[in-house]
């Protein structure tokens, strides 16, 4: 179990694919991407793979972070086979939760993930998951942003 929200995505995407990816689903969502910033630590080069990414709202003072790894073809669900990398998305404050659901769907959305895991059902409503339409319906509704 984990305190975040997990993604599983079809490809590890470069920072430039994933700055791209996430544009258009966080407008779809209504948000104002001019004052979104995403940027990594400076160490080993951009490979997300072994890197922690900040995608901060520098308007309304959200942030969340988002790690990638791959995942073993004998761990993926039934249905998740064409998707070997799972997206971690995290907060640690209340106030950063659905900002992290935002970021979670813009994930999905622009990197051809289906479905967004809640295993600790902090985010998602109580639910272990739900779909991609389920959790854009959650996020614009009055009681999530």
């Amino acid at each position: 179990m984990s305190n975040g929200l997990h993604v599983p995505v079809m490809m590890l995407p470069r920072f430039d694919e994933l700055v791209e990816a996430i544009n258009h689903p966080l407008i779809e969502l209504k948000m104002s991407v001019k004052d979104v910033v995403v940027g990594i630590g400076v160490g080993k080069g951009v490979n997300l793979n072994d890197k922690f990414v900040l995608v901060q709202n520098l308007e309304k003072d959200n942030l969340c972070w988002v790690s990638f790894f791959f995942l073993e073809e004998t761990i993926r669900e039934e249905s998740e086979q064409d998707l070997p990398v799972m997206a971690h998305v995290f907060s640690r404050l209340k106030k950063n939760s659905s900002f992290a659901i935002a970021v979670a769907y813009a994930i999905a959305s622009g990197l051809g993930g289906r479905i967004i895991y809640d295993d600790a059902h902090l985010y998602l409503g109580g639910v272990d998951s739900l779909s991609l339409g389920s959790v854009k319906e959650l996020y614009l509704s009055k009681d999530i942003r």
